[in-house]
């Protein structure tokens, strides 16, 4: 399983048994939460100004942004 997978995967876990978790804990995942989607958002962004260089395909482009839609910000 790659790394998406698994997060994609823990997330989802996470998700369904949040009401019986630790508030503590649950602030701290919040938190590295936030943290992940200001890299993705970071590195999307990145990339879509390297375009001259990456050349994605624009139905790859479209799904990159539709996915991160913070990183046109």
């Amino acid at each position: 399983m790659g790394a998406l997978e698994e997060l994609y995967n823990t997330l989802g876990a996470l998700r369904s048994v949040k009401k019986g978790l630790d508030p503590e804990y649950l602030n701290d995942v919040q938190d590295l939460s936030k943290k992940m989607m200001e890299g993705l958002s970071k590195t999307t962004g990145e990339y879509r100004h390297n375009l001259d260089v990456k050349k994605p395909s624009e139905k790859a482009l479209k799904k990159m942004i539709d996915a991160v839609p913070s990183s046109l910000s």
